[in-house]
């Protein structure tokens, strides 16, 4: 890991936070929280970020 006392930085997450787009009747929708494991399969649009 550099020196980043000799830098200006900024610390960034750990974590990336992504969102889901979906219909309210699709039973993912009820989920509080999703895995890739429930979207693989499934037909997806992706940001170019990613």
């Amino acid at each position: 890991m550099p020196d980043t006392s000799k830098y200006e930085s900024l610390i960034f997450p750990e974590t990336d936070s992504w969102g889901v787009v979906m219909p309210a009747d699709v039973p993912l929708a009820q989920k509080e929280s999703i895995t890739v494991d429930d979207l693989a399969g499934l037909p997806l649009f992706c940001s170019g970020q990613s």
